[in-house]
């Protein structure tokens, strides 16, 4: 994969995740600038963007393990933290959905509003 290759694939991952380059910037250590100009391909530098692109992996599974929990990818303030503590093993989510209690009684009413 060249860097180019690699830039776009990043600039793709950071739209899905709603975040922008800046936040993920300011999560690995590079200069803003310098980032925009490697996803622009402007500057090429494969161990930064290699750098961009392990701390963009690191939103994405800190993003999957809190679904359905919402998580603003773009406040970066909140989440370094959350990063440091996800890769050191601290952190710990347990999302789960409350099953329905099947030995409540059911009302016609409920199932006519479903």
């Amino acid at each position: 994969m060249t860097s180019l290759d690699l830039a776009n694939l990043c600039t793709q991952r950071i739209s899905r995740l709603k975040t922008t380059c800046d936040a993920v910037a300011a999560l690995t250590g590079i200069p803003t600038t310098s980032a925009r100009n490697l996803l622009q391909g402007i500057r090429q530098d494969t161990a930064s963007l290699k750098r961009l692109s392990d701390t963009i992996t690191l939103m994405e599974r800190l993003y999957e393990a809190t679904r359905p929990l919402p998580l603003d990818m773009k406040n970066v303030a909140m989440l370094k933290p959350l990063l440091e503590d996800f890769v050191s093993g601290d952190l710990r989510i347990d999302v789960k959905r409350k099953e329905p209690n099947v030995d409540s009684p059911v009302s016609v009413s409920e199932i006519s509003e479903q």
